[in-house]
């Protein structure tokens, strides 16, 4: 899904703004985010700064490896419906790579999870949990153990170029890498 920023390659993997259209520092401890406008999930809800309140509150909840960088996050106040205020306890030269841009930081749509005590449980068989995000791929199909599908977000900010993205699961390396040369797969988890 969507982050607030991402390691930019061409920029020796600094921050740079995905779906902000700001980040800024108004002091050594506060973070100002200014979303971009039109902003959607892909059942074409808004993203909006309650939106970010919620990854960086129920997420980190949920997610371990948010919570571990988020150690120094006071509080992520929602300012106006595009506006979020980051508050540190101190200085963290790290808070923008790790927290803001770092894998763990996908944007979570708060009128889907808002409620679930505990989402762990919907990659188990027989279960039908509506999976939503706001990124430039939006789910289609997930074979457990087998294949993710995902296609083409039309709508997004930064649509992509192709139409479908399909991740095999292999069993190895050699596997993987037979898929993906077979054009079978576009991409293999390493």
């Amino acid at each position: 899904g969507d982050r607030l920023a991402y390691p930019d390659p061409d920029e020796g993997y600094l921050p740079r703004p995905w779906v902000a259209e700001s980040i800024e520092w108004a002091d050594e401890t506060t973070l100002e985010v200014t979303l971009q406008e039109g902003l959607e999930f892909h059942d074409r809800d808004p993203v909006t700064a309650e939106d970010i309140v919620f990854t960086y509150t129920y997420g980190a909840e949920q997610n371990p490896g948010l919570a571990g960088v988020l150690t120094n996050l006071d509080e992520v106040v929602a300012e106006t419906d595009l506006d979020v205020t980051f508050n540190l306890s101190g200085p963290d030269a790290t808070f923008l790579s790790r927290a803001i841009a770092g894998r763990n930081s996908g944007i979570l749509p708060k009128h889907i999870l808002e409620g679930v005590d505990d989402p762990s449980g919907w990659d188990q068989p027989g279960e039908d949990p509506e999976l939503i995000g706001s990124g430039p791929f939006q789910f289609s199909d997930w074979q457990i153990g087998s294949q993710l599908i995902l296609e083409s977000h039309d709508a997004h900010q930064n649509a992509p170029n192709i139409d479908r993205l399909v991740r095999l699961q292999a069993s190895d390396s050699s596997s993987a890498a037979s898929a993906v040369e077979a054009q079978e797969a576009d991409m293999v988890p390493y």
